[in-house]
């Protein structure tokens, strides 16, 4: 294939002085003040010369049935499409392209330093529920980034233990899940959520939520696995959701394994209500406090007479007044 391509190029070099006396022929019988260009003779030089031109043109390389060769080695096509690598051999396709300019690559991307690799993107089609996209190296495809069929999810996992998955199924309500605390960046503790009046309807003001609170239980408890599903030793605190779902049903859920979630919604809007029925109750009681003072010093006046002087002259016992 090379030697046709080197006497390709030979030929067309050797041909080039008579290409350039032929343009020049050629420009000669067809100037319009030139009396030959006119008779039958002229235009046959003319016609002659650009023939001559047309056979000797240097046209694109020949590829010389290259496009229905296999080889064991590169093959490269045009930007119509492409490949490197072949399917012959002990080789195959590693790199196509087609006319829109997409890339398709086959087999595993990996990038390397001077010693081991230290990033590598794994092809795709693997047929494995946890299928790695991005990981350490190919020795440690558990640590890095994975996509899982079972729950439609990415996962970001570390010696094989998930730390965040993030859900890409729409009908899925929670879409991120940390294994462990979260922790927000400096310049404040709260998460930002739109709560504009323009935006909602149907405002109501939240009834009984004192009631609702007390009959909710705060319990210490341990995990029963909490190697297994990646969460926290030791003694926690919070509620029980069976507990929880009789008094707010709404903060629970169950996941696809069918254990029950807790989800706790509105919890400020409800202490914020609970404190101001506290203050309502404790208004109340001052009030029947004053009350009963009220009456107790009535009562002390009709059976004492005028209120007690204060001082050394008061000092009296309670059966000679009576007397």
């Amino acid at each position: 294939m090379n030697l046709s391509y080197y006497w390709y190029e030979a030929a067309h070099w050797m041909l080039s002085p008579a290409r350039a006396a032929s343009e020049g022929a050629k420009l000669f019988f067809e100037n319009p003040i030139n009396p030959l260009t006119h008779t039958a003779y002229g235009r046959t030089v003319a016609a002659a010369c650009e023939l001559f031109e047309r056979t000797t043109r240097r046209y694109a390389k020949p590829e010389f049935g290259l496009a229905g060769t296999i080889v064991d080695g590169p093959v490269v096509y045009g930007f119509n499409g492409g490949a490197l690598g072949s399917t012959s051999g002990g080789q195959k396709i590693a790199l196509s392209w087609d006319s829109v300019g997409d890339v398709a690559m086959r087999g595993s991307l990996r990038f390397s330093n001077s010693t081991k690799p230290m990033m590598l993107i794994f092809e795709s089609g693997s047929g494995n529920p946890d299928r790695p996209i991005i990981s350490h190296s190919p020795n440690n495809t558990n640590w890095g980034l994975l996509y899982r069929d079972t729950t439609d999810s990415m996962i970001f996992q570390g010696f094989g233990t998930s730390g965040v998955e993030i859900n890409l199924t729409p009908s899925v309500s929670n879409k991120l899940l940390v294994n462990g605390n979260a922790t927000k960046t400096a310049g404040g503790n709260t998460w930002t959520v739109p709560s504009d009046e323009r935006l909602k309807r149907g405002i109501r003001s939240l009834d009984s939520a004192l009631d609702r609170l007390l009959q909710l239980r705060g319990v210490s408890f341990e995990w029963n696995r909490p190697e297994e599903d990646g969460y926290p030793k030791g003694t926690q605190m919070g509620l029980v959701a069976q507990e929880v779902e009789e008094v707010f049903p709404e903060w629970v859920g169950t996941d696809p394994n069918g254990y029950k979630t807790l989800t706790v919604m509105g919890f400020e809007a409800l202490t914020v209500e609970a404190f101001k029925e506290l203050g309502a109750e404790n208004e109340t009681l001052k009030e029947k406090n004053r009350e009963l003072e009220g009456r107790i010093k009535d009562l002390e006046e009709s059976t004492f007479g005028e209120t007690k002087e204060t001082g050394d002259s008061s000092e009296r016992d309670a059966t000679e007044t009576a007397e």
